[in-house]
């Protein structure tokens, strides 16, 4: 606290001393002070004294923000300062994963796809990183490439078979190919690596249903609501075993709420 105070003091009286605004930043990171230290990255960026000494703090306060502004859901703010990372460093992996990234939360599907493939193009295979063939599996997804998209999350796995977030996308994939057997496997291991998961019990509820295993799919529904209740899709699991016991209260009560959370989920 002290040193903080100090820090901001010197630059009121020397607001022109670049040397400042990185003893600020730092002090404030340390002191798990992001925001703080996300403005004085910007004001150390708008004096970018241009020196060898500055380059490499200049690069880190862009990545900063852009992983900051990513975090924040202001994609157009990221993608300007992954385009400062890249611009220095143009052939480096991270910063173009990065801004892949951002792309892709953005909505520019193509445009992200095409940078994660450029990256998994250039680097060595034992170099690639997990999120990167996991960002390009997601944009196969959105593209409607279901195919495409099982690949890459399955090399992905190949680089990280501890991902419990990424063995529950792969079981939403397989579900979506009908490849029952192979969604619940995967639903499984997510769970295995992580049981306070809801998603994994939620997907796993569903392809029970599927092959009419009720007694399944409600428990593994109700546990996905006890670890989320906010989720509309297994209510709307209960609302189907319940009807197929014939237990039409239950049922409806299921269905209303699973339609207040999301209408989509009632068919």
């Amino acid at each position: 606290e002290d040193a903080i105070s100090c820090c901001k003091k010197a630059i009121e009286l020397n607001p022109n001393d670049y040397h400042f605004y990185v003893l600020a930043v730092n002090l404030f990171k340390k002191k798990r002070m992001y925001n703080e230290a996300v403005e004085f990255y910007k004001k150390a960026i708008v004096m970018n004294p241009g020196d060898s000494e500055s380059h490499e703090f200049l690069i880190e306060a862009s990545l900063n923000l852009a992983i900051t502004y990513i975090n924040q859901n202001q994609f157009d703010k990221a993608i300007k300062f992954c385009h400062e990372c890249v611009s220095k460093e143009p052939e480096n992996p991270g910063f173009l994963s990065l801004l892949a990234k951002a792309y892709e939360f953005s909505g520019a599907i193509y445009k992200a796809l095409e940078l994660y493939e450029k990256i998994i193009a250039a680097v060595a295979p034992d170099k690639i990183k997990v999120e990167t063939q996991f960002g390009a599996a997601r944009c196969y997804k959105a593209k409607g490439d279901v195919d495409k998209a099982i690949e890459y999350s399955e090399k992905a796995l190949e680089l990280n078979h501890r991902y419990p977030e990424l063995y529950g996308y792969l079981s939403e994939l397989y579900f979506s190919k009908e490849r029952f057997n192979d969604a619940i496997s995967n639903a499984k291991k997510a769970i295995e690596l992580n049981p306070e998961l809801s998603q994994p019990f939620s997907i796993l509820a569903v392809c029970y249903a599927a092959v009419s295993d009720y007694e399944s799919a409600e428990k593994n529904a109700k546990k996905a609501i006890e670890l989320n209740p906010d989720l509309s899709r297994p209510f709307a699991v209960l609302a189907d075993c319940y009807c197929a016991v014939s237990d039409y209260e239950n049922a409806e009560k299921n269905a209303k709420k699973a339609l207040v959370l999301n209408p989509a989920d009632i068919h």
